[in-house]
C-alpha cells in the first residue's frame, strides 16, 4: 500500500438504510459521526497505515466537523466543480467524476494529489538526511557521506549498514542504497538520490547600471548549456533570468537597491536542468531613480525653496544651479536623509532667473555613493527688491498717501495697511498697476485713526505674480 487508507462515510439515500435512518431519529449526529470517524482513523494508524478521511463539501460541513478532523488527518475532499469553495484544509480533491483515462472504458473519477504532502503510510525503511548536490569532479566517483537512521535512531555504517552507489560519475541524478546488515538485515533496502551538478560558475561582473537593470557578464563554463541569474534574498535565491549567453541584462528590479548577485551554469540532461554550485557573489545595487517634480515651494527676493517627488531608496539629494559664466551646473547644496525633499538656496539676486537640477544620490553599506540622473532643467525667478517708502501722509479725509522708490521691471506694487503694527488686524491690501506708480492713495475706514502702512513690488510672469518683501511700516493718523 503506497497512499492511505480512507475512509468513506456515505448516506444510502434510502429512508430504511441504516445510517438514513439512525442520522434521520437523531441517533447520530455531527458530534458521533466525527467520534465514529477518529474511532476508524485511530485503528488504523495503530496498524501501521496512514488513515484518511474521504467526504464530499457538504458531508464535512454537516455531517463531519472537517476542520476538526483535518487537525489530525489528512482530507480528501470531493467537490465537482472548477473552482472549490470548501474553505478547510485538504490534501486531495476530487474535481470531476466524468475523468477519462486511455485504456479505460467510461467515466473515472479525477484527483488531484498536492506533492510535499506525508501521505505514505508507516514504512520499513531506513531515513537519512537530505545530501547536499556534489560538483562534477571530471570523470571520477563521487562518495558522498550520508547520516542513517532507522526509527529515529541513528545508525553506525559497516555496524548497522553498508552501501552502494550507481550513476554517480556523471552530472545527473546518482542513487546510493542502503543495505541493512546483523540486527537491521530486516530492513527494506533503501535508496536515496542525490544530484551531481557542474562546478562553480565565474564571478559575474557588471557591465552597466540602471534604475531598474543590471546588465551583467561572466567566463564560460565548460560544462554549462545555460547559466541562471540570481539575487539573495533572505537567504534564498531568487531567478533573474536564465540564459544560454555568458552575458545578459536583468530588469525589474528596484531604484537604488543593493543587490546580491550569483551565476550558476546548468546542464540538461535527460530533460532535466542540473544547476550547478553559486558563483562568488557580486555585490552591487541600481542607480537611484530620477527625479521628478521640481517645483517652487516659495520664494523671495535672495531665496528659492525648491521641492521634488521623493525617490525610493534615496540617502540624500544634492542641487545643481546653472552658472551662466561657466556654462554648466554646480552644486548648490545638499539635502541628507531620503525622507527630507526641500532646499532652500540663498544669496541669489533680486528679480533674476535661476536654472536648476536635482539628482538623487544612495550610499551603499560600504560608503559606496551611486549616482542617480540629473531631473530635468528648471527655472524659476526670484521675486523683485523690496521698495523704501520714503513718506506716508493723510492729506485728505480717511485717506492715506505714500510714496516709495521705483524697483526696475517691477509690474506694480501693493500698499498694506493696518491698525496693528503687527499687520494681524483689520488690515486691508490694494494692488497699483505700474511700474512708475510710486505714489499712491488709498482709502482707509476712519478718520482721525491710527494707521501703519507698508508697499513691497510685484513682477508678473506667465500669470504668476512674484511679491517682494515688504518695506518698513510708517505710521500715520488719517484726517
Amino acid at each position: 500500500i503506497t497512499l492511505p487508507v480512507a475512509f468513506d462515510y456515505e448516506f444510502a439515500e434510502v429512508s430504511d438504510g441504516r445510517f438514513d435512518a439512525a442520522w434521520s431519529s437523531g441517533k447520530l449526529n455531527k458530534t458521533k459521526c466525527t467520534k465514529i470517524a477518529k474511532a476508524f482513523c485511530n485503528r488504523i494508524k495503530k496498524l501501521g497505515f496512514k488513515p484518511m478521511i474521504y467526504a464530499n463539501k457538504s458531508f464535512l460541513s454537516e455531517v463531519l466537523d472537517g476542520k476538526e478532523l483535518s487537525k489530525s488527518y489528512p482530507i480528501w475532499l470531493a467537490n465537482y466543480t472548477n473552482n472549490t469553495t470548501y474553505n478547510g484544509s485538504f490534501y486531495i480533491w476530487q474535481f470531476s467524476s466524468t475523468g477519462k483515462i486511455d485504456g479505460v472504458s467510461g467515466n473515472v473519477d479525477a484527483n488531484f494529489l498536492y506533492s510535499g504532502q506525508s501521505l505514505v503510510p508507516v514504512s520499513n525503511n531506513f531515513t537519512a538526511a537530505a545530501i547536499p548536490d556534489c560538483a562534477y569532479a571530471g570523470g571520477s566517483e563521487l562518495k558522498p557521506e550520508i547520516n542513517v537512521s532507522y526509527k529515529g535512531k541513528a545508525l553506525t555504517k559497516g555496524e548497522d549498514y553498508y552501501v552502494t552507489f550507481s550513476n554517480n560519475i556523471n552530472i545527473g541524478t546518482a542513487t546510493v542504497k542502503v543495505t541493512g546488515v546483523n540486527k537491521y538485515s530486516d530492513v527494506d533496502a533503501t535508496s536515496f538520490k542525490f544530484f551531481i551538478v557542474p562546478t562553480q560558475a565565474a564571478k559575474p561582473e557588471l557591465t552597466k547600471r540602471e534604475v531598474t537593470a543590471l546588465s551583467l557578464k561572466w567566463d564560460a563554463h565548460p560544462d554549462a548549456d545555460g547559466y541562471r541569474v540570481s539575487y539573495i534574498s533572505n537567504d534564498r535565491l531568487v531567478t533573474l533570468a536564465t540564459v544560454t549567453d555568458t552575458s545578459c541584462k536583468v530588469g525589474g528590479l528596484t531604484a537604488g537597491t543593493n543587490y546580491r548577485i550569483v551565476v550558476q551554469a546548468y546542464k540538461t540532461v535527460n530533460g532535466t536542468n542540473y544547476f550547478g554550485i553559486k558563483s562568488e557573489e557580486l555585490y552591487t545595487m541600481t542607480s537611484p531613480g530620477k527625479v521628478t517634480g521640481v517645483k517652487t515651494a516659495s520664494v523671495t527676493d535672495t531665496t528659492l525653496t525648491l521641492i521634488w517627488n521623493k525617490q525610493p531608496q534615496s540617502d540624500k539629494y544634492i542641487v545643481y544651479k546653472y552658472n551662466e559664466e561657466n556654462k554648466e551646473y554646480e552644486t548648490c547644496g545638499e539635502v541628507t536623509g531620503g525622507n527630507s525633499n526641500k532646499l532652500k538656496i540663498t544669496d541669489l539676486k533680486a528679480n533674476t532667473k535661476y536654472k536648476f537640477k536635482v539628482k538623487a544620490v544612495k550610499i551603499n553599506e560600504f560608503k559606496k555613493t551611486m549616482n542617480g540622473t540629473k531631473s530635468a532643467a528648471y527655472s524659476d525667478f526670484t521675486a523683485p527688491s523690496a521698495p523704501k517708502l520714503k513718506w506716508a501722509k493723510s492729506n485728505s479725509y480717511k485717506t492715506i498717501t505714500v510714496k516709495h522708490s521705483k524697483i526696475a521691471a517691477a509690474s506694480g506694487y501693493q500698499v498694506r495697511w493696518s491698525t496693528t503694527s503687527s499687520f494681524r488686524q483689520n488690515k486691508k491690501s490694494q494692488i497699483f498697476t505700474g511700474a512708475g506708480s510710486v505714489k499712491n492713495t488709498v482709502k482707509t475706514a476712519r478718520s482721525g485713526g491710527s494707521y501703519y502702512v507698508k508697499v513691497r513690488a510685484y513682477t508678473v510672469r506667465k500669470g504668476k505674480k512674484y511679491f517682494s518683501p515688504w518695506s518698513e511700516a510708517e505710521h500715520v493718523y488719517t484726517k
